[in-house]
């Protein structure tokens, strides 16, 4: 059958799911709420010499501030701070957001290596740590690799900008939502590139245009879109995943894996911090979704 695609999708006019993404994106931004900035720090630069051996090119500590720059050629940049979790930010929905403007850094609370920082990484969720009245020493070690690895991503500035720390809360109701909403989505964009099954493709679209009206105009209000998020849930849950619409019985294996090439396009010393973010992050995500299993296949990297 004839394809319905535009020829030039960046010259025609808007398919229905790019309406959708946008309206998605805009409720993306009310998902974390009730900031507290952390906006000055301790900052320390040294030079990696071999694993746990440093230069240091500062005698002492010196403060730095949210939206100043850090680091420098092969520089490794050290940061500290304190805080208090206040009432308001106690449970298991608060997290910190770090956000380093790229490099690679790993983050210790209270002395214990906690969760790695890169790119693709700037949420950590605090856990049994967010407790009222909890004092917490926060510590990072952040690196900027000046090799061809970062030539791969655009980005081989020697500076890069501290660009924000604080303390924030998600809205899991809302977060539910998306998850959901991209999960159909990404469904329906499958059929709708290939016109593979034009009944299914349709009973997603509709359902995914219910979901979206049911947000409605309420994006200023956090606790009318909570609200609304919850009853567009259920638009996708009783409409979709709880239907037994198109469902076919059968099994998904899912197994999360990571490899790490020891010597690629960095050098042995930062194998090891890479392999100690590595693990951190899969213990973040194992602390936050108990469930969760993974699985490593080098025995070099869980002895390093």
């Amino acid at each position: 059958m004839p394809k319905r695609k535009p020829r030039d999708p960046e010259r025609s006019p808007d398919m229905p799911h790019n309406w959708i993404e946008r309206h998605l994106e805009r409720v993306e931004a009310f998902i974390y709420n009730e900031p507290i900035a952390l906006t000055t720090w301790q900052y320390r630069c040294a030079r990696l010499i071999s694993p746990g051996e440093y230069e240091y090119l500062d005698a002492d500590w010196g403060t730095i501030h949210l939206g100043e720059e850090w680091g420098g050629h092969d520089i490794t940049a050290f940061f500290r701070t304190t805080m208090t979790v206040p009432a308001s930010h106690a449970g298991p929905d608060t997290y910190l957001e770090i956000d380093m403007d790229g490099g690679e850094t790993q983050l210790c609370v209270n002395g214990r290596y906690f969760q790695g920082l890169d790119w693709y990484r700037s949420l950590i969720p605090l856990g049994e740590y967010a407790k009222a009245g909890r004092e917490l020493e926060l510590s990072m070690e952040a690196f900027i690799i000046n090799y061809p690895y970062d030539e791969r991503r655009h980005d081989q500035r020697d500076f890069h900008r501290f660009a924000q720390a604080q303390l924030i809360k998600v809205d899991r109701e809302l977060e539910a939502f998306l998850f959901d909403a991209r999960f159909v989505l990404e469904a329906y964009k499958s059929y709708w590139q290939d016109d593979s099954n034009l009944e299914i493709e349709g009973f997603l679209l509709h359902h995914l245009e219910e979901a979206c009206r049911a947000i409605g105009p309420c994006l200023d209000s956090p606790g009318a879109l909570h609200q609304a998020a919850a009853r567009a849930r259920r638009i996708l849950r009783e409409n979709i995943f709880e239907s037994g619409m198109y469902q076919h019985q059968g099994h998904i294996n899912v197994c999360a894996h990571s490899h790490l090439d020891i010597v690629y396009l960095w050098p042995i010393k930062e194998t090891l911090r890479k392999n100690c973010r590595t693990i951190t992050n899969m213990l973040s995500l194992m602390r936050e979704y108990p469930d969760y299993k993974f699985s490593y296949s080098q025995p070099f990297c869980t002895k390093s």
